[in-house]
């Protein structure tokens, strides 16, 4: 029954952001890999994060494995995609590498997330295609990625 719940909240999103109405979604976040974007769109494979035992009964139902996924986070591919409109003051922040090679935080601007999505040879090895879309009013005002170690 929950995860019928979850699926239709799923469906129900990804009408309204195509239409363009106001998301059931608005002041909350989405969990997925980004696809593709532009200036006013994003496009993403929804996805679920979860931790802790959510994580563990996901992995265990989904692999048939016990003991809990091996870095106490699983993703589960929701198997839909969905269209988001960007706020034009959406604010990004991507992950790159410092001087040491260790992920830190890389502000973006729109232009530069659809640079970064078009030329995958240029991103440095801390990038990810996980993203938290938050939303306020039906549209995405900010991205932020998700590190996986």
């Amino acid at each position: 029954m929950r995860r019928s719940l979850l699926v239709l909240l799923v469906a129900l999103l990804t009408a309204a952001c195509i239409a363009g109405r106001s998301s059931p979604q608005s002041d909350k976040a989405l969990f997925g890999r980004l696809l593709a974007v532009d200036v006013t769109t994003a496009k993403i494979e929804n996805l679920e994060f979860l931790t802790g035992d959510e994580a563990t009964k996901a992995y265990g139902m989904e692999t048939g494995q016990s003991g809990g996924p091996p870095n106490a986070y699983w993703i589960r591919d929701l198997h839909t995609t969905a269209t988001l409109n960007l706020d034009p003051t959406v604010s990004i922040v991507a992950l790159g590498c410092d001087d040491g090679g260790t992920p830190s935080e890389e502000p973006l601007d729109p232009d530069g997330l659809v640079q970064a999505m078009a030329v995958p040879e240029a991103r440095d090895s801390c990038w990810t295609d996980f993203f938290w879309f938050h939303f306020r009013d039906g549209r995405v005002v900010r991205i932020a990625a998700q590190y996986l170690p």
